[in-house]
């Protein structure tokens, strides 16, 4: 935000610092000072002339042949390239030997004039235009002068010099977006110098104003001014504005955003003849086209706060103004807004138009609601003083009342959050000095009325920042018993997320960091239990995420769009979804929702890095199974852990554990998935990609780092191979475990061949599973006997549980 610091001694006519004070105490204050740029003045040799005659230039169709009187000897030749041009005008015209400060690309460059041919005339000096000679950003043209100004004289005799500060607003100080705001900062509410200004006897009438969105819209308030005479603003409201980069329109106009950037409140002027009815209806039930002031279409949606006539919108409410009902040089009748609208209502139509204005800026952080009638009898006054006119009617609609905040203050809690001791006199003076009124007062508490222009003080810790802030950061000592101790090591459960970060880096992964705010056509598919953003700032950001994949899909698509298309991703993040079900007995933050941290990863293109020595293998399913493999026998997960079909493109990772269920379901952890061809149509992928997404709450319950060793036995193990004749619909991995059960000499099953299509004369599809089993005892050499009774038990268990058929040799 600019702050044209002449600007700011007429609202604080009490400021006596020095500019590089101002700076320094508005940087402490919180207000950081980003820029300093010196206006008027920048230029040498640079004096008032008067265009005396206009050709057109023999060899440029654009250039103009100009003789200049600048009050010392003959008339000048100057070539100039400027539309606006004219005989008869009074101009300011840069002498042989000028130097100018103007900025190239942003930054400042001194030019020196010099007697120059262009296009084969010579041209005597440059008549200017107002960025040349740092007044303004404006380059339109020359800039014309009015015939007061002398023929001949310095041009610096007439020019004001000013400081503009830029400075940096955090969004929770709305009460500083003005230059009083900024004022009552430096020298206190009782420093600061209001603009003049008569009441208006305001009548609470809805015969000229309806309101019929009382929640966007609690407060409407209309001055109608009678036989205004349209026409430029005076040279110093032309100043004021052109200093802070603002273009002046006309004295109406100029009028609204002089009080705006003033004391803070936005206003707008309507044509009142153009206004059907000549009546005012605030809305939020339009949806049809509207063109604003800058001439562009807007499409209006159900839930816009619109500013309508009797027949139709002419305003989109706290953001921009209609084009058909603006302030032009015929205007007689003027119809003069002041509102007060919802701060989330203007951000999100703000946010949805793409519009960003000043009035904007201001309601979606919250005005000054208390200012509203006062900043309207301003503007009524200035309006009277510029462009004539008589007040016929003042009206206002209050479909809400406020009341100031108050807050309690207890000094002994101040004291004992800032760790100084800051005298309570000196408490209760910087807080009035910022506009708070004492109310009452106890032994232990101070009540205080919160002034309506700080709508960021809520509660006491409020209070209690700003009496630091005030005070002086500086001036706060650092406590001497502040002390911080570090464990020399950590339960690795505690830093568990960094633990699975740093073994994913390891197994070759890059991490990627993605938002949780989606579109909702991008998270629709991947579940049915959406969590819908409320007030979303735009369409992007209108659902959470109910899972990793829709996130990494578009960064997965993003990089092969651009030719990186060997990927192998993962992060660790939170995941949202809806559960009507959750109740309290459920550990939740918000009854009714679900959140959970999950790990995904991703996988897609070459397996190995593309070069000459390494195989140009297609990535596949099993590899980022195999990574999940690799994950699991880290956390010593990997021996509880089965894969079960889930869905044809997908594994579900189940838990299983007899110490800690004895159930035959196990806790899913995670799936595996291959991305189906409408999954990776969605995101317009074009190779495949496979991933999956584990519960890092469940990993981190089941994961084991304690390292248990078992003396290996001191007698000889026996490995025996049986093979069997199985339904086809049975899966290896439960004739594993069951018979892994069934005695506990035997320490592993595993199977080492699969052979299909043998016929075994049975209707039943059957193939041929051969196992190998590891027999240990850890108490006797195993004898022939035993051995053969325990493959007995195997054989048995397996023929009679899975229809299953020993295979003779």
């Amino acid at each position: 935000m600019k702050i044209s610091l002449n600007w700011l001694k007429e609202l604080a006519p009490s400021l006596a610092l020095s500019e590089t004070d101002i700076i320094e105490k508005l940087t402490t204050l919180g207000l950081e000072v980003e820029g300093v740029e010196r206006i008027g003045g920048a230029f040498t040799k640079v004096v008032i002339g008067k265009v005396l005659e206009k050709e057109k230039h023999a060899n440029a169709d654009k250039l103009s042949v100009c003789k200049v009187d600048v009050g010392a000897g003959d008339a000048l030749q100057i070539v100039c390239g400027a539309s606006n041009v004219a005989a008869g005008q009074t101009v300011p015209v840069a002498l042989v030997g000028a130097t100018l400060v103007v900025k190239k690309d942003g930054v400042p460059t001194t030019l020196e004039i010099k007697k120059s041919k262009i296009r084969g005339v010579e041209s005597h000096g440059m008549i200017c235009a107002e960025d040349e000679l740092g007044l303004s950003d404006d380059h339109s043209g020359i800039m014309v002068l009015s015939d007061d100004y002398a023929v001949g004289t310095p041009f610096e005799n007439y020019v004001e010099r000013d400081t503009i500060l830029e400075i940096s607003i955090t969004p929770n100080r709305p009460d500083v977006l003005s230059h009083l705001g900024v004022a009552r900062e430096l020298v206190g509410v009782s420093g600061v110098k209001a603009l003049a200004y008569d009441a208006l006897p305001f009548s609470r009438s809805q015969s000229r104003i309806r309101i019929d969105d009382a929640d966007n819209c609690p407060h409407y308030a209309a001055v109608v001014i009678e036989g205004v005479t349209i026409a430029p603003s005076p040279k110093w409201l032309q100043t004021r504005l052109k200093a802070i980069g603002l273009r002046p329109i006309n004295n109406v106009a100029d009028v609204t955003n002089y009080v705006l950037h003033s004391v803070g409140q936005p206003l707008h002027a309507f044509d009142l003849d153009m206004l059907a009815g000549k009546k005012i209806v605030v809305r939020s039930n339009v949806n049809e086209s509207f063109k604003t002031l800058d001439g562009k279409i807007q499409q209006i949606e159900q839930g816009m706060v619109m500013i309508c006539d009797a027949e139709k919108p002419v305003a989109i409410g706290g953001v921009m103004g209609g084009l058909e009902s603006e302030i032009s040089d015929k205007t007689k009748n003027v119809l003069l807004e002041a509102a007060y609208f919802a701060p989330s209502s203007i951000r999100r139509t703000a946010k949805k138009l793409g519009l960003s204005t000043d009035a904007a800026y201001r309601y979606e952080r919250g005005i000054d609601w208390g200012n509203l009638r006062a900043a309207a009898a301003m503007a009524t006054k200035l309006i009277l003083d510029l462009a004539g006119g008589t007040v016929v009617e003042t009206s206002e609609v209050v479909q809400k009342e406020r009341e100031k905040v108050h807050v309690e203050f207890r000094p002994a809690r101040a004291t004992a959050l800032l760790g100084v001791h800051i005298e309570t006199p000196k408490m209760v003076e910087i807080l009035t000095r910022l506009g708070l009124e004492k109310k009452n007062q106890s032994a232990e508490k101070i009540g205080f009325a919160v002034p309506t222009f700080r709508v960021d003080l809520e509660q006491e810790e409020d209070l209690i920042e700003e009496i630091a802030r005030v005070y002086g950061y500086d001036h706060i000592p650092a406590s001497e018993k502040m002390n911080a101790s570090y464990p020399q090591s950590r339960d690795k459960k505690q830093g568990f997320d960094d633990l699975v970060r740093e073994m994913m880096i390891g197994f070759g992964f890059k991490e990627i960091l993605t938002n949780p705010l989606l579109k909702y056509e991008d998270v629709a598919p991947f579940s049915t239990n959406i969590v819908r953003t409320l007030n979303s700032v735009s369409e992007d950001m209108e659902a959470m995420r109910p899972a990793l994949a829709p996130s990494m899909l578009k960064i997965i698509a993003h990089n092969i769009n651009r030719g990186n298309a060997d990927l192998r991703l993962f992060e660790v993040a939170h995941v949202f979804e809806t559960d009507p079900t959750c109740g309290e007995e459920k550990s939740t933050l918000v009854r009714g929702y679900v959140e959970k941290e999950m790990l995904g990863l991703a996988v897609t293109g070459r397996r190995e890095p593309r070069r000459w020595a390494q195989s140009h293998e297609m990535s596949d399913f099993y590899d980022v199974k195999g990574a999940v493999e690799a994950l699991l026998q880290r956390l010593h997960l990997l021996e509880k852990t089965k894969f079960i079909p889930y869905t044809p493109n997908a594994l579900r990772v189940e838990f299983f554990d007899a110490e800690r269920n004895a159930a035959a379901t196990g806790q899913v952890a995670g799936i595996i998935y291959a991305a189906t061809r409408e999954t990776l149509t969605r995101y317009d992928i074009r190779q495949p990609v496979f991933w999956a997404e584990l519960d890092m709450s469940i990993l981190k319950v089941w994961s084991r780092f304690e390292r248990v060793f078992k003396e290996p036995a001191i007698y000889p193990a026996v490995w025996r191979d049986l093979a069997f004749f199985v339904p086809t619909s049975v899966h290896s991995r439960d004739l594993i475990e069951a018979m892994r059960t069934i005695d506990s000499l035997i320490e592993t099953v595993e199977v080492f061949d699969v052979y299909d299509g043998k016929e075994t004369g049975s209707a039943t599809p059957k193939r041929s599973v051969a196992f190998s089993l590891k027999l240990v005892s850890y108490e006797r050499t195993l004898t022939e006997q035993d051995i053969s009774s325990l493959l007995a038990n195997v054989i048995k268990a397996v023929e009679s549980n899975f229809g299953a058929e020993l295979r003779q040799a």
